[in-house]
């Protein structure tokens, strides 16, 4: 008969499991803590490109404005000016689809700033300028007959805060050149 050899020793079983349940706590903590620096890591990624996208729309806007020189001119003759009349046809429905665009981009940033997806500064360093152009009398009339095309929690902001002296362009541009 043969006799398995004990080398002098018991193996005790209970501390075995022990030590393997240390070994697997040990290996989830582990885990956890990486999966959990990964998920930091997109989340920050994911961060900086819907911020970058909310910027790019801004840039993309203020650059159609730059690029066509009457357009500019409609934004900041219609912004001004409450009575639309003055206005051919064209001018008005054109200003329509720019107005939209100016406050769908801010919009676009401000509940970015409040679902968290971007810091909330950016958005305050940015709605300066859009209190300055949406507090004007086109801007306000626009508002008045299209709010209801635009998110709830903006519409509040924008109702309930036009803080800022910030002059409009055509005014910062016409003290410029009075200077």
């Amino acid at each position: 008969m043969l006799r398995t050899p004990t080398f002098g020793a018991r193996v005790d079983w209970n501390a075995v499991s022990a030590i393997g349940s240390i070994a697997g706590a040990i290996g989830v903590i582990a885990t956890l803590v990486y999966v959990s620096r990964q998920i930091r890591d997109q989340n920050r990624a994911l961060q900086t490109t819907i911020r970058d996208s909310a910027f790019q729309q801004l840039q993309s806007w203020n650059y159609q404005l730059i690029a066509d020189r009457e357009l500019a001119h409609l934004f900041q003759r219609g912004a001004m000016q409450a009575d639309w009349s003055t206005l051919d046809e064209q001018d008005r429905a054109r200003l329509v689809h720019v107005l939209y665009s100016f406050f769908k981009v801010f919009e676009n940033i401000y509940l970015h700033a409040v679902d968290g997806s971007v810091d909330r500064q950016v958005w305050d360093r940015n709605c300066t300028v859009f209190f300055a152009y949406a507090k004007q009398p086109g801007c306000r009339f626009y508002w008045q007959q299209r709010k209801d095309t635009f998110d709830p929690r903006f519409r509040a902001v924008l109702e309930g805060d036009l803080r800022t002296e910030v002059l409009p362009g055509s005014q910062f541009i016409g003290m410029a050149v009075q200077s």
